[in-house]
Order: C-alpha cells, then sequence, then structure tokens
C-alpha cells in the first residue's frame, strides 16, 4: 500500500468555514453509514461527531462522508456562517 498520507484542510469562504480530513487508507463500505452512525453502534466517534454539531449548529453544519473500499477516506464538515458567529470561535 505505501505510505500512510493523512491531509487535513480548513478554509474560509465567504462566510462559510470548510475542514476536511482525507486519507489513502484502506477506505471502507458507505453503505455501512447509517449503521455506524448510530447512537448504540460501537462506533461511536461518527455518532458523536454529527450529534456534537447539530447540537451547537442546528442545520447551520454538515457533515458528510466519502469512502471507497481501496481508496481511502474523506471527511467534509462544512459550518455555514449566516450569523457570522462561527469565525470567532476558530
Amino acid at each position: 500500500m505505501g505510505e500512510w498520507i493523512i491531509e487535513v484542510e480548513a478554509k474560509r469562504v465567504d462566510s462559510t468555514i470548510i475542514i476536511r480530513v482525507k486519507d489513502n487508507g484502506i477506505g471502507f463500505d458507505t453503505s455501512l453509514l447509517s449503521v455506524i452512525a448510530k447512537e448504540n453502534s460501537p462506533h461511536v466517534g461518527l455518532y458523536n461527531i454529527q450529534r456534537r454539531l447539530y447540537l451547537r449548529y442546528k442545520e447551520q453544519a454538515s457533515f458528510n462522508i466519502l469512502s471507497k473500499i481501496g481508496n481511502g477516506t474523506e471527511v467534509t464538515i462544512i459550518l455555514y456562517d449566516s450569523e457570522k458567529e462561527v469565525s470567532d470561535e476558530l
């Protein structure tokens, strides 16, 4: 497989903050997300991230995962800053 790489990028586009984390790992079948991202799943990390984003930002945030077996995973978090308050927290 070679060297493992993790890329982290955070940028502001107007009043929106985009955070992207990407790796070149083994990836996974995204059809499993509906099982993995539940509160009672043994994989609590994804559930916790989604829940905390919702509790803090409600519909002003999105959380997206793209992955393909053998091709790595990319996670994108977008904070829509319609009231320009997110910028003060970073």
